[in-house]
């Protein structure tokens, strides 16, 4: 019997979460860019109640940050907050990976490499971009779920979140790159 996809519903704040996550992290929407909740409502044929929640969500999330006189606007990138951030990574999921090494079955260790070679293949296409994240966040879910650690594996994946735009930026402005995984130590090199 072939697997098939659950039919996943989301909300309308789910949907709007994942538009305005998208166009942030790929730049589309600038650091720094007020984000008017009438005009975002407008464009994506929302009331502004789903976008309210979505920017309220964006900003637990470290991507908006809402300023008094100012509203919601994209948080600024800084050197600072990318080194706090992959510190934190660097703590958490190396601690997190310690406790799942020894609770790893063949499946886990078999979906991280599907997952790779997927992500591998997503790295030579830059019109992949946005994949580039989910597939990346898939493949360390696969090795730290073992552990099973849901509040940590929630907080590392905060944390990807937040280094997304940094990792995208990086990627992209290099033309050819070399990821390596903080939590295995493994690293892959890619050039155009």
């Amino acid at each position: 019997m072939s697997k098939t996809t659950p039919i996943v519903h989301k909300t309308r704040t789910q949907l709007v979460v994942e538009v305005l996550r998208e166009r942030i992290l790929s730049g589309d929407i600038a650091a720094g860019e007020p984000l008017r909740q009438s005009a975002l409502a407008e464009a994506l044929n929302v009331s502004r109640i789903p976008v309210r929640e979505a920017l309220l969500q964006l900003e637990a999330e470290g991507l908006v940050k809402f300023e008094p006189h100012k509203g919601a606007t994209a948080t600024v990138l800084s050197v600072e907050q990318v080194t706090e951030l992959f510190e934190l990574r660097a703590m958490i999921e190396t601690d997190l990976l310690e406790k799942a090494i020894p609770l790893l079955q063949e499946a886990d260790l078999e979906n991280a490499e599907r997952v790779l070679e997927q992500l591998e293949s997503a790295f030579k296409h830059e019109d992949a971009v946005a994949s580039w994240s989910e597939l990346n966040t898939q493949f360390h879910t696969c090795l730290y779920q073992a552990a099973n650690r849901p509040h940590t594996l929630e907080v590392v994946r905060s944390l990807n979140t937040n280094c997304d735009r940094y990792i995208r930026l990086q990627l992209l402005l290099a033309g050819g790159f070399q990821l390596q995984s903080m939590s295995t130590g493994h690293c892959l090199t890619i050039a155009n």
